[in-house]
């Protein structure tokens, strides 16, 4: 459980609320912040989309690293060896035909997320939907979370899924400069 939020987990939040709230008015889609913990991710907040229809997530809800954003994101963003345990001790459950279930095939997944610089759900947890996101980092260079949107495949192109992949990835950018993570800080 959760007993203990983890430390450094508000100020991630504080620092993600406004880039969602820009990120929702930009897109009108919902956009959500969460933290990831060794194995699964946790929804924190949400900002709800301007649609008519948009994704409700409940903040507390636990997702899977493989097929989330921002799990892939997390993993891609994970040291070599610290990626290959997880990996190592993951359920890859199938949620829906497009859900990634080989540990090859998701290190390929990964490679491709390190090159962009965001993660895509391309209906890998949800038929339907579509989720881009990209991590966080604060200053002591620890994963700080991540934040991500989520819409309907209906409402998302691949030009559309493109851009909005560079806003979440310099959003995620802006936080963690906010946290004090210096990107190119000198040792």
């Amino acid at each position: 459980g959760l007993a203990t939020p983890v430390v450094g987990d508000a100020s991630f939040i504080e620092n993600a609320i406004p880039e969602m709230r820009v990120l929702r008015d930009l897109t009108k889609e919902s956009a959500l912040a969460g933290v990831l913990l060794k194995d699964e991710g946790v929804v924190l907040e949400q900002v709800e989309g301007l649609h008519n229809f948009s994704f409700k997530v409940t903040p507390g809800l636990r997702f899977p690293l493989h097929t989330s954003a921002p799990g892939k994101a997390y993993l891609a963003d994970l040291a070599e060896n610290e990626c290959e345990q997880i990996l190592t001790g993951m359920n890859l459950t199938r949620f829906t035909p497009q859900t990634i279930t080989s540990v090859p095939q998701l290190k390929d997944e990964l490679e491709r997320v390190r090159k962009i610089g965001y993660a895509v759900d391309m209906e890998e947890e949800m038929n339907g939907q579509i989720c881009i996101g990209a991590a966080g980092r604060n200053r002591k260079n620890d994963r700080a979370g991540a934040i991500w949107r989520v819409a309907p495949s209906s409402r998302m192109d691949k030009q559309k899924i493109e851009k909005t992949g560079l806003m979440i990835k310099q959003s995620a950018e802006r936080i963690s400069t906010s946290l004090g993570y210096l990107s190119l800080a000198v040792a």
